[in-house]
């Protein structure tokens, strides 16, 4: 976040997984009969959501990133999973999983997420 909004006040910027353990989330991958109602879109949005962004999903991915996955530390997590669980990001990962649930074939990803967040 501080990069984003405070670009002279970072040195550097390591991403670690940008596209998650499993690739990119696409659209075309949700379209399920259903599933793009809205209850259900906000229901399986937000499951998703608290899934990928739990400490436990920030471990599991450092852990299978780290070539001796014993050297994740519980201060390493914490510091990489906070900004995600606070309630605005919180907000803003369930609107952005809803949309994807909810995506049409043809729909493109800025349709789907505001610039402020591509």
């Amino acid at each position: 976040r501080l990069a984003a909004r405070s670009p002279k006040e970072v040195a550097g910027l390591c991403l670690l997984a940008p596209a998650g353990r499993y690739g990119v989330l696409h659209p075309l991958s949700f379209n399920v009969p259903l599933v793009g109602l809205d209850p259900i879109a906000a229901v399986v949005g937000q499951q998703t959501f608290s899934k990928f962004s739990s400490k436990d999903a920030v471990r599991s991915t450092l852990q299978y990133l780290h070539k001796d996955g014993s050297r994740v530390s519980e201060e390493m997590v914490q510091a990489l999973a906070s900004p995600w669980l606070d309630a605005r990001s919180q907000l803003a990962g369930k609107a952005i999983c809803k949309a994807i649930y909810q995506s049409r074939l043809e729909a493109p990803w800025d349709k789907l997420v505001s610039t402020d967040e591509m």
